[in-house]
């Protein structure tokens, strides 16, 4: 296996842990692309909580939202839709990311 696979399935693991520990599925927001823009989705949610014009402010939102929600996680994507990185969040911390 290629050293860039391996990391690739190191990644997926560790990614899998987190989400495992977050518990409920309610318990991520998603920062997704939404055309020339970027929106913030709760897992679950029929729409998007708001939608930024840049990416930062998206994620920057996102991980105030879960950090307020003590024990919630932010799952960042690319504009292709692929996993970018998750960010674990709890009150007062900036969170434990890993990315993809």
């Amino acid at each position: 296996m290629a050293a860039q696979d391996e990391r690739r399935v190191a990644v997926y693991r560790e990614a899998m842990k987190l989400m495992r520990s977050a518990g409920s599925t309610r318990d991520r927001y998603h920062v997704i692309s939404h055309g020339d823009r970027w929106a913030v989705v709760r897992e679950g949610a029929q729409r998007a909580y708001r939608v930024f014009d840049r990416k930062a402010d998206a994620v920057a939102r996102a991980k105030s939202l879960a950090a307020a929600a003590r024990g919630r996680y932010v799952i960042v994507h690319r504009k292709d839709g692929g996993v970018e990185m998750i960010v674990g969040m709890s009150a007062g911390k900036g969170g434990d990311i890993v990315k993809g």
